[in-house]
């Protein structure tokens, strides 16, 4: 039997027909709208109708972005979606669509998605973690997902990496996020350009974190540090949740983490020096496998377990 799998984000909604072995078949990808949830509803079940060609899902998988409860379905003021407050968004799915749905963390289904059928398979305990317009992560352990005791456990954006760093878009100083996803990577290299740095990004208007990455890969030395910086941050992270809860794997993935190298070799250095040696020993940090596709197969897998 397959699923229908749906990625509810800020800008997109993607979804996806997923086979029981985790294969994503038939799939769209529609712009989100920004008039509230009801409208958001009505494109989720226009996408259903469009896959199933008019038929009903047997079952529905969704990953949104939190905060959520995934006991109660109800999401609660995500930032990145406009006009929502505390909605009850499983039970208005159920009532559009006449199936059961299944509610998930982006970045926990994510998570799963990759230790399902990607970089963490074959493992019983992997931290994956995504760097992109934010910094997200999602826990594996014994082989099940760690939610915590009210369904926010996996936040590796909101660890405190630097007391006196930038505020982070949560409002607190000195997160991860604040200093090492994609927004926060633009914001340090616009800040050195004022201050006269020299850089071949100078002028280039508006500035993107890829255009920050491509820029390092062709050697500008402002653009490499800026990932260095990044990589430093997110490695100690890295190497903390490695002391903390020593997994067998560690995958990274998001839009800046395509990056590559520029990202990845700083990181690595960064955690191997944080983690102790039997925790980094016993580990892997590997690139995410299934790019824009984990978050699909993540909830598609809960939905197949029932």
């Amino acid at each position: 039997m397959h699923v229908v799998a749906v990625d509810l984000g800020g800008t997109w909604v993607r979804a996806g027909r997923v086979s029981p072995d985790g294969e994503v078949g038939a799939s769209l990808r529609v712009a989100t709208p920004q008039s509230g949830p009801q409208a958001v509803v009505e494109t989720i079940a226009a996408a259903v109708r469009e896959l199933l060609e008019g038929g009903r899902p047997g079952r529905l998988g969704v990953a949104v972005p939190g905060p959520l409860s995934v006991r109660e379905g109800v999401v609660f003021k995500p930032p990145n979606l406009h006009g929502w407050g505390e909605v009850p968004l499983r039970a208005m799915l159920q009532d559009r669509l006449g199936c059961p749905v299944v509610l998930e963390n982006d970045a926990n289904a994510a998570a799963l998605g990759e230790w399902w059928r990607g970089s963490g398979r074959g493992s019983r305990h992997m931290v994956y973690v995504t760097v992109s317009t934010g910094v997200g992560g999602g826990i594996i352990l014994d082989g099940a997902l760690y939610r915590g005791a009210s369904d926010v456990a996996g936040e590796v954006g909101h660890v405190v990496v630097d007391p006196a760093g930038p505020v982070c878009p949560c409002g607190r100083v000195g997160h991860l996020e604040g200093i090492a996803a994609g927004p926060a990577i633009v914001r340090w290299v616009e800040g050195r350009l004022r201050e006269g740095a020299p850089s071949t990004l100078r002028g280039h208007h508006p500035l993107t974190a890829e255009d920050v990455a491509a820029a390092a890969w062709r050697g500008d030395r402002l653009a490499r540090e800026a990932f260095e910086r990044a990589g430093r941050y997110l490695g100690w992270a890295v190497g903390g949740l490695l002391n903390l809860l020593n997994p067998e794997v560690v995958v990274v993935g998001g839009g800046v983490a395509r990056a590559g190298a520029v990202l990845f070799e700083p990181m690595l250095e960064a955690a191997r020096a944080t983690a102790f040696p039997r925790a980094w020993e016993a580990a892997r940090v590997e690139r995410a496998a299934l790019d824009d596709r984990a978050g699909l197969v993540g909830v598609a897998y809960l939905a197949l377990q029932g």
